[in-house]
């Protein structure tokens, strides 16, 4: 074979790896590419607000009601003589609450944020006799609201033989959320020495609003 047979011969095998060469670069950077895995990975959470509500009875928890407005407001069942008091005179009444079985997310705190003012003053006697007027509330056993159930319980926090009008944020009980109930009993006096101008005939209606807010 000639020299330039052999050089052709040599130029193309030269050739042929340098191919051959960049096959290999070229295949290893294709695995690398293909080694360049990706993936996810996903999570969610379910969120939702908490439920809250207070609920009253004024007949000691037979029946319970929202009474959320002063126009659907219980009526207490007061003891006589509620419709005829005279001077040194108290009428108790209890109001049962609880918190709501079905919206029981959070505990109660409770407050009187301003104990009623008398009704529209209509004559002297009215704004005498609501003038008078005195109440205190205790948180008392059920069945307890009453003179002898109280003698020896302490008066809430701010509702101890207050006029009415009196302003306190003082928080009165709290409810816990298991919804067991818990009792507030009302005693309004008309106390003794009370002013002669408080003449009978006079009546009215008070209205409390009792606050509960989540704790």
């Amino acid at each position: 074979m000639s020299n330039t047979s052999n050089a052709a011969a040599e130029s193309r095998l030269r050739k042929r790896k340098a191919v051959l060469a960049g096959g290999v670069v070229l295949g290893l950077g294709a695995t690398m590419t293909l080694a360049a895995w990706t993936d996810d990975v996903w999570v969610s959470g379910s969120f939702s607000a908490g439920k809250f509500n207070v609920q009253g009875s004024v007949d000691a928890g037979a029946t319970w009601n929202e009474y959320n407005t002063s126009g659907s407001a219980g009526t207490l069942p007061f003891t006589v003589p509620v419709t005829a008091m005279s001077p040194g005179d108290s009428v108790f009444a209890p109001l049962h609450l609880r918190v709501d079985p079905s919206a029981n997310s959070y505990n109660a705190a409770i407050t009187v944020p301003t104990a009623p003012t008398g009704p529209a003053v209509v004559n002297t006697a009215n704004t005498a006799f609501f003038g008078a007027l005195r109440v205190t509330l205790y948180n008392v056993a059920p069945g307890s609201c009453t003179s002898g159930g109280t003698a020896s319980a302490t008066a809430l926090s701010g509702f101890n033989n207050v006029a009415l009008g009196t302003t306190t944020t003082s928080t009165l009980i709290t409810l816990d959320k298991s919804s067991t109930p818990q009792v507030v009993c009302f005693k309004v006096t008309l106390p003794s020495g009370s002013p002669t101008t408080v003449q009978g005939g006079t009546t009215g209606a008070l209205t409390w609003n009792f606050n509960a807010t989540s704790v």
